[in-house]
């Protein structure tokens, strides 16, 4: 969890050295909404039983984690990020703009990795994602150990 904590910390500074207008209100809330979400990660996941989940291998399991960890902080702070963006619509900052797409794409992942993931069941990962143990952000690591 801790590389995931590093790569969201990134993604917070790196707004900071290249957004034009980073005392924004909008920019100030998406900062802070970012770094509760981050200490929020730090949840627990405690006896964890699903026979989807159980059906599943090491590294499917892994990919169906690491999906429902990206869609609970993205429920977390998407308020927050929706507000900053139009932020920076309004104000032209293509300079922001280029370095949120930037920082936005879809962080490195092995070929094994993809393929885990695209073995998975949408519907199921919707499921998961929506109860009440996945719907906010925890650490994927209680789950896994």
């Amino acid at each position: 969890m801790r590389h995931v904590k590093i790569f969201f910390s990134l993604i917070v500074f790196s707004f900071a050295a290249c957004a034009k207008d980073i005392g924004s209100d909008e920019y100030l809330a998406y900062n802070a909404k970012i770094s509760l979400c981050l200490s929020s990660s730090e949840r627990e996941v405690s006896s964890f039983k699903d026979d989807y989940y159980n059906s599943l291998s090491d590294i499917q399991r892994k990919a169906l984690l690491l999906s429902l960890s990206s869609i609970s902080m993205n429920k977390c702070y998407s308020y927050e990020e929706n507000s900053y963006l139009k932020h920076l619509l309004l104000t032209d900052d293509n300079e922001g703009l280029n370095e949120f797409k930037r920082l936005n794409k879809p962080a490195y992942r092995t070929e094994e990795m993809i393929k885990a993931y695209n073995s998975l069941d949408q519907n199921e990962i919707k499921r998961l994602s929506n109860t009440k143990m996945f719907s906010t952000p925890f650490d994927i690591f209680s789950v896994i150990n």
